[in-house]
């Protein structure tokens, strides 16, 4: 991004209720210049991942290497515990280090996948061989304590059990369980919708997409 743009971006201030606040340091919480910062920042950390166990594609196939990154938050899987404690850790640690960045000691941790983890208000596990993404328990109570408890009523047994008149008015929630599991097939990670080279294969995603949910097709990666 060009310097000037960004500074100028940094600077602009934010409205809220319309009025106008000076942002003086710092970036205005929720703002969108905050991911996009995070991203030019982090850029290249994904390479440098995969670096920390070698440079050819043998050692990181060995080692099973996988990044997901979402702005500032990102998790790394591996193949062994060894491996992200005493490679990728520090391989991350120097990263960061060059950018004026640091790890945050309270949410970074390695954990097996069996075990489970969250993850933009998502839990991720594996049940006896099977993994399952689900929304996060602390998502969940947040939903719930926030949305579903207005003026001392308990909302929530509307939500889910309906009015207590027994009719079918108002909306009620329903059970995830209910839903079907559909699997997704992660973008790859250099398309570049923007990009004419990967037309084709965006436009192959689409149709598979389409297939799928019309007749229950295996989506391609």
């Amino acid at each position: 991004m060009d310097k000037a743009i960004l500074r100028r971006w940094l600077q602009a201030g934010f409205i809220d209720e319309g009025t106008l606040f000076e942002t003086s340091a710092g970036t205005p919480q929720g703002g969108i210049i905050s991911p996009v910062i995070a991203n030019m920042a982090l850029d290249g950390l994904e390479a440098a991942v995969y670096a920390s166990v070698g440079r050819s594609k043998l050692a990181r196939s060995n080692a099973q290497l996988n990044v997901v990154r979402y702005a500032d938050d990102f998790i790394v899987t591996g193949v062994s515990k060894e491996v992200l404690e005493c490679e990728v850790l520090p391989a991350v640690r120097r990263f960061m280090a060059e950018r004026g960045l640091e790890l945050s000691e309270e949410k970074t941790r390695i954990t097996n996948i069996a075990e489970g983890f969250d993850f933009l208000g998502q839990n991720v596990r594996k049940y006896d061989g099977k993994l399952l993404i689900k929304p996060a328990k602390k998502g969940a109570r947040w939903v719930r304590n926030r949305y579903f408890r207005v003026d001392g009523h308990r909302s929530w047994d509307f939500a889910t059990k309906g009015p207590a008149d027994g009719s079918t008015s108002g909306f009620r929630l329903f059970r995830a369980m209910t839903i079907p599991i559909t699997r997704h097939v992660k973008v790859r990670g250099l398309a570049n919708p923007f990009d004419p080279v990967w037309t084709t294969y965006f436009a192959r995603r689409r149709t598979a997409k389409r297939s799928v949910k019309l007749f229950g097709a295996t989506t391609w990666c």
